[in-house]
């Protein structure tokens, strides 16, 4: 009689299991798409984090978040590149960004290209902390050596006049590189260098770019 009852015990048991097994099983058949949708999203996340230019498909997504260049714009602004910043190289060979078009496709003959433009606001946004960090801590400091007089000694006054004025600060004063100090260094410099008529970087393609810096 006993045996009986441990024998029932056990049938019920795995009567429960698998009846807690089916329910289950239904549950995620009726929300596949639901669950696949979120996997898929934790995914992006993850590889959008550590994206670099191999990763990208050759769809260029220009400073309006259109595809395709902005053929009409400035040669920074078409290029992605509102910074104008040189092609790059390391031990002879090209040496690219994330997000950085490969020379060999690379259309401009001087300048990088990249593939979305807030992959270009972050390359600017790159280059200006590091000079925060060699102890250029100002706009006169930045701007010298972004466009040396070397260069053009008086387009370079302009320049960080124009910069300091933007950033309603003095020429001298020290800044320290917060991100709403990156973002408006950067929009100054995006406008100097291809129009001061028109506000290339956004408050959105600014946030984006500062948020790729990590």
């Amino acid at each position: 009689m006993g045996t009986v009852k441990i024998l029932q015990d056990k049938r019920v048991q795995l009567g429960l299991a698998l009846g807690a097994f089916g329910v289950i099983s239904f549950v995620v058949y009726v929300n596949r798409k639901k669950i696949g949708e979120v996997a898929s999203t934790a995914t992006e996340k993850i590889v959008s984090a550590t994206k670099t230019t191999k990763a990208y498909s050759k769809q260029i997504i220009n400073y309006l978040g259109q595809i395709g260049q902005a053929t009409k714009a400035p040669r920074g602004i078409k290029n992605n590149n509102p910074g104008n910043i040189n092609k790059t190289t390391k031990d002879g060979k090209p040496y690219l960004w994330n997000g950085e078009v490969p020379h060999e496709e690379n259309t401009d003959s001087r300048f990088k290209q990249f593939y979305d433009f807030a992959y270009g606001v972050r390359a600017l946004m790159l280059n200006l902390k590091a000079y925060f960090k060699n102890g250029k801590d100002s706009v006169r400091k930045i701007i010298s050596t972004w466009a040396p007089a070397s260069e053009n000694k008086e387009s370079t006054e302009a320049y960080i006049n124009y910069v300091a004025g933007q950033l309603k600060v003095k020429p001298d004063s020290t800044l320290l590189p917060t991100e709403k100090t990156l973002s408006a260094i950067a929009k100054a410099i995006a406008k100097f260098e291809n129009g001061t008529s028109t506000e290339w970087v956004s408050d959105a393609t600014a946030k984006k770019a500062y948020s790729l810096l990590t």
